[in-house]
């Protein structure tokens, strides 16, 4: 394994660590079937500046050094190498993390059955959103970036319902995902989520 392209630059950990994370380990109640290889990983949802110039949204960074579980392939689909990392900050197609994590309360519809959640937002709109679940090698799992038609975006969602009724339903945009090994200092990270 070509762990420089694990690596971060140097500074990248530091700005991290201000960012809340999401622990995906706290859905296993939600969706039984939960099957991403990195499913009991804290993730840290970001948008990230490249070396080659371009800025992605939806980028969940994961530190492989805290979790047991097999890394993915540099190739796999939509998988960023770390060394390629210029800059990070929070990214505005986020959610806020506590609606993330009352969505986890809620649990699944059925056996089996992905939750589906009603987003509601400050000016009165509802849409109809089933977080991805990475059920697939191709798929990352994606529970924090709804993709909202314009105008609106996720800063604008206030509250988060169990259960869609018939509300227009918001199309999925895939995640990106950027594994890295952590330096002895990411000990000092604050990766434990928030709680209410």
């Amino acid at each position: 394994m070509n762990t420089a392209s694990h690596r971060l630059r140097v500074g990248l950990e530091q700005e991290l660590a201000k960012i809340e994370p999401t622990v995906i380990g706290d859905w296993a109640g939600c969706y039984a079937r939960l099957t991403d290889t990195l499913a009991g990983a804290v993730r840290v949802p970001c948008q990230v500046l490249l070396t080659d110039g371009r800025i992605l949204d939806r980028v969940y960074m994961v530190d492989c050094g805290r979790i047991a579980s097999v890394l993915r392939e540099l190739d796999a689909p939509r998988v960023i190498p770390a060394c390629e990392i210029r800059q990070l900050w929070p990214s505005i197609k986020r959610l806020n993390p506590t609606l993330v994590r009352e969505m986890a309360r809620f649990g699944e519809r059925g056996m089996g059955c992905p939750p589906i959640f009603e987003l509601e937002t400050r000016q009165g709109t509802r849409f109809d959103w089933s977080p991805m679940f990475g059920n697939s090698p191709d798929e990352i799992c994606n529970i924090d970036f709804p993709d909202l038609p314009s105008p609106f975006s996720p800063t604008d969602v206030v509250a988060v319902h169990s259960g869609g009724i018939g509300s227009p339903r918001i199309e999925h945009r895939a995640a990106y995902l950027c594994q890295f090994f952590g330096t002895k200092s990411s000990g000092s990270l604050n990766l434990q989520p928030g709680r209410d």
